[in-house]
């Protein structure tokens, strides 16, 4: 799953703040204009949709078919149960990178998934 979250990183140009906020109903299909990823509130304080293509709809299936069913958690801002399309086992979402010593960064985080996906298509590391 983490090649997939960097694809559709990749793909869409998400901050990976979006990413992990990304809801389970995120894809929004518009008559006549394609498939759309809600991007959720970030950096900007504003929501977004971006056009996705079928490939990168393809990696949102494939994230969905792989996820752990949890239940519905209380969203951050505002408090109401949601479902997160990026939930780790047991459906707890993935952590945070808070200023604390043992919180994983942002940095390690993307580096894990690159190594992921580049182990995903053949890459020799």
């Amino acid at each position: 799953m983490h090649a997939d979250a960097l694809l559709l990183t990749r793909a869409t140009g998400l901050r990976l703040g979006e990413l992990r906020d990304l809801e389970l109903d995120c894809v929004h299909e518009i008559s006549g204009h394609g498939a759309w990823l809600k991007v959720p509130l970030g950096k900007l304080a504003s929501e977004r949709m971006v056009p996705i293509d079928e490939e990168t709809l393809h990696v949102v299936d494939r994230i969905v078919a792989r996820r752990t069913p949890g239940r519905a958690l209380p969203h951050p801002r505002t408090g109401r149960p949601t479902e997160f399309l990026l939930c780790r086992r047991g459906g707890a979402r993935p952590v945070r990178p808070t200023g604390s010593s043992t919180a994983p960064r942002a940095e390690v985080i993307t580096s894990r998934c690159a190594i992921s996906a580049a182990q995903g298509v053949g890459a020799a590391l």
